[in-house]
């Protein structure tokens, strides 16, 4: 090639230079876009489970990055900027009904005219997209006005701002789940709504029980005390092999049988009552006593027939006697 070809042929080289060099740029670019894109959507992580945390107690306002930073829902070292260079920003407005709306945003400066498209994919958390001059969020298989959010966070987020949209509402941070602890919006986030087998495990730590009906297939075994407030029945037997102490009364309508020591300021018996030795300190009133072996007691008073074989009586006061 002589002097005259290569001079020919230096616009050619400047000219791809400068498509190469447009090209690396252009990649550069998109590279900063797709960074930017995947910081929002672990922005947007960390404000689903920061809602979820305090669903029932957040009120419209920002959620700042102390916030999520502070409560471990942030890798270590995430900025609150990107690599585009624009700050982030989140935003939360109350809806109403239980309903929340949140923005996890870039922070356009005026002049910025830089439009991240390829930031905007398919999030699994919510839609990721790009704001246009009147505040509608373009995103995959989502068109959403955003001018609510300008209206209350200073005018952001502007045109070509990236934006992560999302919505919590009862339904979808409460479910039908048990939590293990109580949360303020979902009240009846511990109540079961169907039976509950165990298959046979221990339920262990109540401090209180609450039943309508208690089934019991087999043994209760309390270790110390049990208390009823109100009414206890039982359809078959019960047996007690330790001390039964009931300061308001028992009331049996079928027969009971003790094989220890019984003590009662007052036993009302309607039908009979047979006991190896009963020491009485009061009255006994029956209609009628059978005692195998001896009756002692400071006085007697009997409105029918009094028959022994055998007796000791210090002082004998009666209407009539019959054979004496």
């Amino acid at each position: 090639m002589g002097l005259f070809g290569a001079l020919l042929a230096l616009p050619v080289i400047a000219l791809l230079l400068m498509q190469w060099t447009g090209f690396q740029s252009e990649r550069a670019e998109d590279a900063q876009a797709v960074s930017a894109g995947r910081n929002l959507v672990v922005l947007g992580r960390a404000v689903e489970r920061h809602v979820h945390a305090n669903y029932g107690t957040l009120a419209s306002g920002e959620i700042t990055m102390a916030a999520l930073t502070g409560a471990d829902l942030l890798p270590a070292g995430f900025s609150a900027g990107d690599a585009m260079k624009r700050g982030l920003r989140v935003w939360l407005i109350d809806a109403g009904g239980g309903r929340l709306r949140t923005v996890s945003m870039q922070l356009v400066e005026a002049g910025d005219d830089r439009r991240p498209d390829a930031g905007a994919f398919e999030a699994r958390a919510g839609w990721l997209g790009i704001v246009d001059g009147s505040g509608v969020l373009g995103a995959a298989g989502l068109r959403e006005d955003l001018s609510a959010f300008r209206a209350a966070s200073g005018g952001h987020p502007r045109e070509n701002a990236l934006v992560l949209y999302q919505e919590f509402d009862r339904e979808s941070v409460c479910g039908d789940f048990l939590f293990r602890k109580a949360r303020a919006g979902c009240p009846d986030a511990g109540r079961m709504e169907t039976d509950l087998d165990l298959g046979g495990n221990d339920v262990t730590g109540i401090a209180r029980l609450e039943a309508d009906r208690l089934e019991v297939a087999q043994d209760v075994a309390v270790g110390g005390d049990f208390r009823i407030g109100g009414e206890f029945a039982i359809g078959r037997a019960l047996r007690m092999e330790g001390t039964f102490s009931a300061p308001d009364g028992v009331t049996f309508t079928g027969d009971a049988e003790f094989t220890g020591k019984v003590e009662a300021n007052e036993v009302s018996v309607t039908a009979g009552l047979e006991a190896a030795s009963a020491a009485i300190g009061q009255d006994v009133t029956a209609g009628s006593v059978a005692a195998g072996g001896n009756v002692t007691a400071t006085g007697v008073t009997s409105r029918s027939s009094l028959n022994a074989a055998s007796g000791y009586i210090r002082t004998l006061s009666v209407g009539s006697c019959s054979g004496c």
